[in-house]
């Protein structure tokens, strides 16, 4: 895992060279689209903007989707403007192998109901990481709160339009509670490494 996270680190340092050794690494990668919840990563990037915490932001959009074109651009920006974030806008499998395998906790965010499986969460789990995951896909199959991963959310069984009301009020609830959960678990990797582990 050292060796690994090493060179992520070695990886991440090449675009953005004062990151520190011990900070936490946080990663969101996949395809940029409204579904997936980019969002959700970019909000807590704007809540943790300390040194102990590095977001790697990755992937691209579908050329002929706008709403995950203007993602890749917040994300691009999020870079710009923040000294612990890195945006991988070339992510391929390369890469992705090195993010996956190199990572503190991987987030796997999909609003729930609309992500068929999901795989990310799964290949990082094969490498030791473990994700911070919302109720959908085969996240609620694989990962046991609180043991090989966190879950938040709400196990949605009925399909939700992503521009109906309920689809803002799932999201307000679920991004609060992932937050909680996300501040538990940077507390643990920050403070107590060997519990983390």
């Amino acid at each position: 895992r050292d060796e690994l996270r090493g060179e992520l680190l070695k990886l991440l340092k090449s675009r953005k060279p004062g990151l520190r050794e011990g900070a936490m690494i946080v990663a969101w990668a996949r395809r940029l689209t409204r579904y997936k919840r980019p969002y959700f990563a970019a909000r807590l990037v704007e809540e943790y903007r300390d040194g102990d915490i590095v977001f790697v932001l990755g992937g691209k959009a579908h050329p002929r989707d706008g709403e995950g074109l203007s993602y890749m651009q917040q994300f691009k920006e999020l870079e710009k403007r923040y000294p612990n974030v890195v945006y991988l806008h070339d992510y391929d499998v390369v890469k992705a192998k090195q993010v996956i395998q190199g990572s503190d906790l991987w987030l796997f965010t999909p609003f729930p109901g609309w992500e068929a499986c999901g795989t990310s969460f799964m290949k990082a789990a094969v490498n030791g990481v473990p994700s911070l995951s919302s109720r959908d896909g085969a996240a609620i199959e694989l990962i046991e709160d609180g043991i090989n991963g966190w879950l938040f959310g709400v196990d949605l069984r009925s399909l939700v339009s992503l521009s109906d009301a309920t689809a803002a009020k799932v999201d307000e609830l679920e991004y609060a509670e992932m937050k909680s959960k996300f501040e538990s678990i940077a507390s643990k990797f920050l403070n107590e490494k060997d519990e983390y582990a």
